[in-house]
């Protein structure tokens, strides 16, 4: 059985993610550089002020906005230990809208409190912190 591209980008995204984590845990890492990377990486966007805000019809296909957003994410630690959870649940969103279509019911569904508060956490750090 082989894994689709979005399948295995998703695992080693996850997987980063979660050496990050260790890495942090171990000492081999300060919160200063993961937020430094944090922010050259969502400052490096063209998109950059929307990285975090979530899919509205007539900004393209769902997947594309979706793809778009994954890329840039892939990888990424949370800033501080308090966003995690929010990185977390933001890039569950972002993979659960790239497999959906214009006009599917499940945009709507997928865009739960739980998402708009991740979404707003993110943001606000962004704004205030990336400058």
């Amino acid at each position: 059985m082989s894994l689709s591209p979005r399948s295995t980008r998703r695992t080693l995204a996850r997987s980063g993610a979660l050496l990050g984590v260790v890495l942090l845990a171990a000492g081999c890492g300060g919160e200063d550089s993961t937020a430094e990377a944090f922010c050259a990486r969502v400052g490096e966007a063209t998109f950059s002020q929307l990285v975090f805000s979530p899919y509205v019809d007539g900004m393209g296909t769902p997947e594309a906005w979706a793809e778009e957003r994954l890329e840039l994410v892939e990888g990424l630690e949370a800033p501080t230990a308090e966003l995690e959870d929010d990185l977390a649940v933001w890039i569950d969103y972002l993979e659960t809208t790239s497999e959906l279509e214009r006009g599917d019911d499940g945009l709507v569904g997928a865009l739960t409190e739980e998402v708009l508060a991740a979404s707003q956490a993110l943001a606000t750090y962004q704004q205030e912190s990336c400058g």
